[in-house]
């Protein structure tokens, strides 16, 4: 399969197949795009090698019964001031009797190349129109955006909502006496056609704006052939680059649909991207920009034995323009080392949800270059965990299922979700409970005096209990250690709790009480 023939693999299916469903990995076809198919066969051994190609199946393009989306192009680049022209084709080919025209649209913006990460309408009411400059004020330099297009008939009713298309975003490799640009697009066209074969390349330097950059092309790549990259080493006009200067490109791409009733090539610009060949300066360090989440945001989150955790780092840099990626790194208390966690970072945030064992954790973020120079890593921010252990001042250890144990406030206490019930007959509310939950306790030492400070009972228990014997909750039946009941009375404890937190320093509480044992 030669590659200026356009062509992208989907898929092998063994000998015995002579049927597939492209599906698109789920996500669908492209709405209006019109595919053709061709099949390569694998020889088995000995012999091996593969078939030629089969001839060409064209199919009829998809139905264009939703809006059409066509151009995601970065007007001007910039930290708060990007500007992003998003295009579009009404729903010609939709049900008139359905969904009456005219048609009226909304714009929804979403972060990264795909996805619905802060996704937002970002037009005021109906658009009439079939063109839209965001304005909302875009970060084009340091984040990559994606859009989609909702249509509404006469009747308001929704009619459908456009595929998903990306900004382009263009990437800058420093070499020696050269830069290497790459690119990439999330689009529901083909920017990779032998028809639109051919990408420009456009330079200028540090302080030129975008359209000032527009003025110098230096050159247009096959993308069918060498595919979306270009390395600058100066050829095009015999100027060495300098490895003093700061060299800004722009890429524009083109791409179809293949289909003859929407117009083609279809031309898209990434946002500006600059830098210098063999750069050695190590980039600027981040700044981490985080709130720790209140106790009680903590205990609603947690409730009774929740082990799903997540913590969301969000951090800022100056120089975005010349940061290829982040690496972030962990450690689980303080004054432990901090340990490569998660490289390639992309974004300026990033959710911890995999396997994390309890909000107690700290980061530090590290920026990279596109020549692979690492800044220092950022200050730390350390997420730590809200303990809670309560312990009730009365039980009655009498035989009638009403407050039988000495316990830690746990859900384990029977309530009757249809009528809200605990076994004493009192009306319990399971959020109440939820919040007075034992949480964040690994371990607990647990002595009882009467009142002449004789030690009548101990007990020692930890997580590893779980929720039965040996477990953090104590569940003290009245009697001494040998087993004998005690009589009616007040008595007085002491419990030494170990947290899970951070700070190994304060893991360690020590609570004193007096409960009263009512037979």
């Amino acid at each position: 399969m030669p590659d200026f023939l356009g062509y992208t693999q989907i898929a092998t299916v063994p000998a015995s197949d002579s049927t597939y469903l492209d599906t698109n990995n789920g996500k669908g076809l492209s709405i209006g795009a019109k595919y053709a198919t061709r099949l390569v066969a694998a020889f088995p051994a000995p012999g091996g090698g593969l078939s030629y190609v089969s001839s060409d199946t064209c199919l009829a393009p998809i139905p264009a019964d939703a809006p059409v989306i066509t151009n995601v192009t970065v007007d001007n680049t910039g930290t708060t001031d990007g500007l992003i022209t998003v295009k579009w084709m009404s729903p010609f080919q939709a049900n008139k009797v359905d969904f009456p025209p005219p048609y009226k649209y909304e714009v929804y913006r979403a972060e990264g190349i795909t996805g619905d990460i802060k996704i937002k309408k970002v037009n005021s009411g109906f658009l009439t129109d079939s063109t839209y400059q965001d304005q909302d004020p875009l970060n084009t330099e340091g984040q990559i955006y994606n859009y989609r297009i909702l249509a509404y008939d006469n009747n308001n009713d929704l009619v459908d909502t456009s595929d998903v298309a990306s900004a382009v975003r263009l990437e800058a490799k420093p070499q020696l006496k050269m830069i290497e640009l790459n690119w990439v697009a999330e689009v529901p066209w083909s920017n990779q056609l032998n028809d639109f074969k051919m990408h420009l390349i456009y330079r200028g330097g540090k302080d030129d704006t975008d359209a000032q950059l527009l003025l110098e092309l230096i050159d247009s790549v096959d993308v069918t052939a060498n595919g979306f990259k270009y390395t600058d080493d100066g050829s095009w006009n015999s100027t060495p680059l300098k490895e003093t200067d700061t060299y800004c490109y722009k890429v524009m791409t083109r791409g179809s649909y293949g289909n003859d009733l929407i117009p083609s090539p279809l031309n898209n610009f990434s946002q500006k991207m600059c830098a210098q060949p063999n750069d050695n300066i190590p980039p600027c360090t981040p700044t981490l920009k985080i709130v720790q989440p209140t106790c009680e945001e903590q205990a609603a989150i947690v409730g009774c034995g929740n082990t799903i955790y997540s913590n969301t780092l969000t951090w800022s840099v100056d120089c975005r323009n010349d940061v290829r990626s982040f690496t972030i790194y962990v450690a689980d208390k303080l004054g432990d080392d901090f340990t490569l966690y998660k490289d390639n970072v992309v974004d300026t945030f990033f959710v911890d949800n995999i396997g994390l064992k309890s909000f107690a954790r700290c980061y530090k973020i590290q920026s990279v270059d596109r020549s692979g120079n690492k800044s220092d890593l950022s200050d730390s921010f350390c997420f730590d965990n809200c303990p809670y252990y309560e312990l009730p001042n009365v039980f009655t250890p009498n035989g009638d299922g009403c407050n039988p144990y000495f316990s830690a406030f746990s859900d384990r206490t029977g309530v009757d979700e249809s009528t809200g019930l605990d076994p004493c007959g009192n009306k319990q509310s399971l959020d109440d409970i939820a919040a007075h939950c034992a949480r964040f306790v690994e371990a607990v030492d647990f002595r009882v005096y009467n009142r002449w400070g004789k030690q009548v009972y101990n007990y020692t228990g930890d997580v590893f209990g779980q929720g039965g014997e040996k477990s953090i909750y104590i569940d003290w039946d009245g009697k001494d250690t040998q087993g004998k009941e005690l009589s009616e009375g007040v008595y007085f404890y002491v419990a030494v709790l170990t947290y899970d937190v951070v700070d190994p320093g304060q893991a360690t509480q020590t609570m004193k009480g007096w409960v009263h044992l009512v037979r």
